[in-house]
């Protein structure tokens, strides 16, 4: 599988044919992993952190989570990825959408991509959870970030999935 050009991360959509199954997961979780380690360039994207924390008390990381939370829910919406490949959007694009629209948009991975960059920069750590459904737990159905905050993990789905969780995985980033 190709890697991501650091250079083509701010406007590019990255099209990635994937394996099936858990090594195609791990695939997407390694390609979203480089996007958010690309993430601190963008000085928009630390001016958004600064934004967002204004008033919260120092080492309030409960607070800092509330308003990550609060800011997610009412600026992302769903996009539809292909069913054929896979597609990642750079924290750039989101950014430069954010400006021009007031809000971000795409699917699970595209979303929780920026959402663990903005997390990053609020100072908060942050993993990637995959999740599978189906039968036997066996189809990669969802991923989302999980914050840590308050002395605890907690999600940052905005598109939480109607089917039942029947495998979980959990991804340091």
């Amino acid at each position: 599988m190709p890697l991501l050009d650091p250079s083509e991360l701010r406007w590019n959509v990255k099209r990635l044919a994937l394996s099936k199954g858990d090594l195609g997961v791990e695939e997407t979780i390694d390609q979203m992993r480089l996007l958010v380690a690309e993430a601190p360039k963008f000085p928009e994207l630390k001016a958004l952190a600064t934004k967002i924390s204004q008033g919260v008390p120092p080492g309030d990381s409960l607070s800092l989570f509330n308003r990550l939370q609060t800011w997610s829910n009412y600026r992302v919406q769903y996009l539809f990825d292909s069913p054929v490949f896979e597609e990642l959007t750079g924290v750039g694009l989101m950014l430069e959408r954010l400006q021009k629209y007031g809000s971000i948009a795409g699917d699970c991975d595209c979303v929780s991509i920026f959402q663990a960059s903005l997390a990053r920069a609020l100072n908060l750590p942050v993993r990637f959870v995959t999740i599978a459904t189906g039968k036997r737990g066996i189809d990669f159905t969802h991923v989302f970030p999980e914050v840590y905050a308050g002395g605890a993990w907690r999600s940052l789905d905005v598109f939480a999935p109607r089917a039942m969780r029947v495998r979980t995985r959990y991804w340091r980033i």
